[in-house]
Order: structure tokens, then C-alpha cells, then sequence
């Protein structure tokens, strides 16, 4: 038994050590954590016996990998820790609490002293999933999450280009290529609906990115983009990236920013590609692949999401054109006719 426990406490001390997650089982040592870190910590309180307890667990810790170590993550068993339940009135499980870092109140006058609920910055009584959950602590901590690794070679994930300006993104990417003979560009944020997370998390291996990566092989390159990022937002705007997600297929027949731009945007209202988005984009690489454009013009269109651009220029032109004109037609409405436009048209 006491192996055991030391076994247990050293699995959770090299966890600590990560940054990534920590489990307290007094009142006392949760405060004295709360009082002594310089991370925002999140709080998870929980009952063992919890049907909503046990099924929010993974996704908390899923959640604590997301932030590398930035937040501090930390569980309790509100059922052993009644003071706590008393002093910020839990009064159900699962319950998520967000404290601030104490150097954050340096300035501050407490009085009479900094306790735990100095530091109390918010609750969170919003949807279990791993993605609103992160999206709330971005909001309020200014962290961004960093999405699990990808798990097949020909996927990279692109969170960082270095010094690459505007017109050297393409150059760069067509130099990180390889023999492949289609580029897939997959802009993704974290604060997309849980549906594409799912289908579009370059960890999972039932995701769409792995599964056409792995149909394909070395024919197929593709880049995972986090369009949330800053240091991504040059290439969001170079390809004019305004919803999430959105994929870019670039055949390399022609090279540089002359190439055929082929445009997907996903959307759960539209029924030609719910549900029958792996199939698409499949069948969309292997005309792109092929290089026929007679083919690819006609299946593509059937598809409203779906566009086709002669050229990244002209891609880039046309959606500015689209821009434009949704914003003529509105900027002469009131604000009560442009609602009622809104809504009718819903």
C-alpha cells in the first residue's frame, strides 16, 4: 500500500513538473497553490460518483496538453474538501473555477489580506467540450492553445514560418514539398464547431487530413494551419481566410502563386458536403493529382462551398469583389433593416 501511494505521488510530481496538470486532495494545499503560483490555474472540482464528473475528466485532461504549461491545471475531490465547497458555494459537479496568477494583483491593495478568493477571476458554466472550455481561457488568461501533434510524416504543422514575408510563403511551402504533387493548405482555429474539430484534428487518425494523407502518400502535401495563430495570420490573409474550417488545394503542374487554387469552405448548414467531406476532398486530390481541369471544373461545379481560381491573384481579387459588394449593399440600410434582411434571409 504505501508503494503504491509513493508510486502514485511520484506520477503526479512528474506531471507537476511538466506543467501540465496537478491533482490536490486537501483545501489547504490547493490554496497554498493558488497563492504561491505565477500561472493562471483552472480548477477542476469533481465527485467521484459523478456521471458528468467522469466524462468531463478526459476532456480536462486533454485540455491541460493544449496550453503547454502556460496554465496551471488542477483537479480536486470536492467530496473531500468541504471548506472549499463552502467558501465559494460549489454547490453541484462538475464545477470550473479560474484563478489569476498572484503577481497579477501586484499594485493592487487587498485588504486585509490575499486570500483565494482575491484571486477567484471567473466560473465557467459553459458547454464540456475540449474546445469552448479552451476558447473561455484564451478569453480571459490571453493564452493561446496549441493543438496536439499531427501523426502522419506527410502532414506539418505550420504555427510558426520564422521570417517569411508575404510573397516568400508559397516559395517556402513549395520548397517544404517535396515530390508530392498536390499541396493542401488546412486552415483550422480552435474555436470552430466540435463537429470539424473532430474531423480536421491532424492527431486523430480517423481525421481527414490523416486519412487522405494516408490515401495518397507522397503524392500529397499537406499543412495543418492554425489560423488563430500570429505568427499564421500572413498566410490567412494571403489566401483571404475568413472562416474555419477552409482548405486550399494547390496542384504543383504550374508552380508559385500561378497556380490553380481550388477553395473549400465547410459549413454544417451545407448538405452537399456534411457528412461527405473525406469523400470530396478525396476525390477532389485525385483530379488535382491527375491534372485534368476539364474534370475538375465539372465536379466542382456541383458544389457551392467549392471554387476554383485560375490563380491565387485571382482568387484574391475575387473574394475581395465579393467583400465589397455585401458590404454596398448593406451600408445604406438602417441598422433595423439590415437585421430584418438578416433574419428574413435565415
Amino acid at each position: 500500500m504505501r508503494l503504491m501511494c509513493q508510486w502514485m505521488v511520484l506520477v503526479m510530481a512528474v506531471k507537476c513538473a511538466a506543467g501540465m496538470l496537478h491533482e490536490f486532495s486537501t483545501t489547504k494545499d490547493l490554496y497554498g497553490e493558488l497563492l504561491s503560483t505565477d500561472r493562471y490555474s483552472f480548477v477542476y472540482i469533481y465527485s467521484p460518483k459523478c456521471p458528468w464528473c467522469k466524462e468531463l475528466m478526459p476532456k480536462f485532461e486533454m485540455l491541460s496538453s493544449f496550453f503547454n504549461g502556460a496554465l496551471n491545471f488542477i483537479m480536486i475531490d470536492g467530496r473531500k474538501c468541504r471548506i472549499l465547497d463552502k467558501d465559494f458555494n460549489v454547490d453541484t459537479y462538475p464545477y470550473l473555477m479560474l484563478f489569476e496568477a498572484k503577481e497579477n494583483l501586484a499594485g493592487f491593495q487587498v485588504e486585509p489580506e490575499l486570500t483565494p478568493k482575491n484571486l477567484l477571476k471567473g466560473v465557467y458554466h459553459g458547454a464540456g467540450d475540449v474546445y469552448r472550455m479552451a476558447h473561455y481561457l484564451t478569453q480571459l488568461t490571453g493564452e493561446t492553445p496549441a493543438l496536439p501533434q499531427p501523426v502522419h510524416e506527410n502532414i506539418i504543422e505550420l504555427d510558426k514560418l520564422g521570417p517569411h514575408a508575404d510573397s516568400d510563403s508559397l516559395d517556402y511551402l513549395d520548397a517544404t514539398s517535396g515530390a508530392s504533387l498536390v499541396n493542401i493548405l488546412s486552415f483550422t482555429s480552435p474555436w470552430m464547431d466540435f463537429y470539424y474539430q473532430e474531423l480536421f484534428q491532424s492527431s486523430r487518425p480517423s481525421s481527414l487530413l490523416v486519412q487522405n494523407s494516408q490515401f495518397f502518400d507522397d503524392k500529397l502535401k499537406t499543412f495543418d494551419i492554425d489560423g488563430s495563430q500570429r505568427s499564421t495570420s500572413h498566410l490567412t490573409n494571403l489566401f483571404r481566410v475568413s472562416h474555419f474550417p477552409s482548405l486550399m488545394l494547390l496542384p504543383r503542374n504550374c508552380g508559385g502563386s500561378n497556380s490553380t487554387v481550388v477553395r473549400i469552405e465547410f459549413h454544417q448548414y451545407d448538405s452537399e458536403l456534411l457528412k461527405k467531406e473525406i469523400q470530396t476532398v478525396r476525390r477532389l486530390t485525385k483530379l488535382c493529382i491527375d491534372g485534368d481541369q476539364t474534370a475538375l471544373s465539372n465536379f466542382v461545379s456541383d458544389f457551392h462551398s467549392i471554387s476554383i481560381y485560375p490563380s491565387l491573384e485571382d482568387m484574391q481579387q475575387k473574394v475581395n469583389d465579393a467583400a465589397g459588394k455585401a458590404y454596398e449593399i448593406h451600408e445604406d440600410e438602417s441598422d433595423m433593416e439590415y437585421i430584418s434582411h438578416a433574419i428574413n434571409d435565415l
